[in-house]
């Protein structure tokens, strides 16, 4: 059994090691992990930690994830502009 350990400190985000093992924990069980802030910083403690091998992602309460909160998302120009739109209708993104 693995003994994990608190390496950083985030809102809504546990991130634990142990050896070379980390653990993310989408930690906002009240919005069912929705919308979760901090999970790209821990991403990148693990992207720039050498010795990390296995990632394993989780989340506290009942779900999981339950996806991106986007009750504010409509079709308009501000969707059509967010980054993720722009970065699929980049040059060599689409599909063939």
């Amino acid at each position: 059994m693995l003994k994990f350990e608190k390496a950083a400190d985030f809102n809504d985000v546990i991130y634990e090691r142990s050896g070379y093992v980390a653990r993310i924990t989408l930690n906002s069980p009240e919005t069912m992990n929705t919308g979760v802030k901090d999970v790209g910083k821990a991403m990148a403690l693990v992207r720039d930690a050498d010795d990390i091998k296995v990632l394993i992602i989780k989340g506290a309460g009942r779900a999981p994830a339950a996806g991106a909160p986007c009750g504010h998302v409509t079709r308009s120009a501000r969707e059509r502009s967010s980054p993720l739109a722009r970065w699929s209708r980049a040059p060599g993104r689409r599909p063939r």
